[in-house]
């Protein structure tokens, strides 16, 4: 078999699974299948899933109060839906009510005792202590950890300046599965971002655009130029925004999606990726048998 057909049968074989229908992507029948999961039912929100079945992510997880999804139903719906019993890591950029407004009742549900909730300040904010479950720690510029087979790090911002209750305090971080690399950014990307970590900003497949980064924006052409991301996802019905950016930056291959796009889950084995969108909660449970179908 020549070096051609060797690097090329991984994706092929990704291809065939894909077209085979019925596709079970049940922990048992789909091993090493990440879901993430961009829930847009809450409106102008950040609420990201992210598990591979057995370890699970939130990111944030907020609530829209200025909108009629200003109650939690469809978050805690979609979340009975995916299938979940339990969270491993609740990250938290900051501590704006979009953003962090549905700590306690999400880590009272779903929290145990080793769940680990991570901001940008050293204490939680009293409005959320004392956790039911799991206990606090603060996340700081250039830290690495890992949750499951996901490796996190955070890069930014190098000195909060109001202990994350700010846009310009959100955490940025990368989640890591295989050769994926996602960025979430919360509201704000720290400018020197890539001036700090120049030899990793530069491999973004997944962008958490940030929240409210759109007018003006808060990523420079310059650092959109250098992520070169695959996919776009922005919270809120901005999307044409974002692409109007795109349009003067090198980044043009990017594909953008926001909540007018519905629920949105990108599956990836560390190495392809399959995005689909207008998902119904739980379609991609991650421990019930279900059909995939192509995008």
């Amino acid at each position: 078999m020549n070096r051609k057909i060797r690097m090329m049968l991984p994706l092929v074989l990704l291809v065939l699974c894909m077209l085979v229908a019925p596709l079970a992507l049940s922990e048992a029948a789909a091993p090493g299948v990440v879901q993430i999961h961009q829930m847009a039912s809450m409106g102008c929100t950040d609420s990201y899933l992210v598990t591979d079945g057995e370890t699970v992510i939130l990111v944030d997880c907020g609530l829209d109060t200025d909108t009629s999804y200003a109650h939690n139903g469809p978050l805690l719906e979609y979340l009975e839906a995916s299938g979940i019993d339990h969270v491993d890591a609740h990250f938290i950029t900051h501590y704006h009510n979009d953003h962090c407004y549905n700590l306690n009742l999400l880590n009272e549900l779903y929290g145990t005792d080793t769940t680990i909730v991570y901001g940008p300040s050293d204490e939680l904010p009293s409005r959320f202590q004392p956790l039911k479950n799991g206990h606090y720690e603060q996340l700081v510029d250039n830290q690495e950890l890992n949750v499951g087979p996901f490796a996190i790090r955070c890069i930014g911002p190098a000195k909060p300046v109001n202990q994350g209750a700010t846009n310009y305090d959100s955490l940025n971080f990368y989640l890591t599965y295989g050769k994926r690399i996602m960025l979430f950014t919360g509201d704000w990307v720290d400018w020197k971002l890539f001036d700090r970590h120049p030899e990793s900003a530069s491999q973004i497949d997944i962008l958490s655009f940030p929240h409210h980064g759109l007018e003006p924006f808060c990523i420079q052409e310059y650092e959109l130029h250098a992520m070169n991301p695959e996919y776009v996802l922005v919270p809120g019905k901005r999307a044409f925004q974002v692409r109007g950016f795109l349009k003067f930056s090198s980044a043009n291959r990017a594909q953008v999606f926001d909540t007018a796009d519905g629920n949105i889950v990108i599956l990836t084995d560390g190495d392809s990726m399959a995005l689909y969108t207008q998902v119904e909660p739980g379609r991609f449970s991650a421990f019930a048998q279900v059909t995939v179908e192509q995008p």
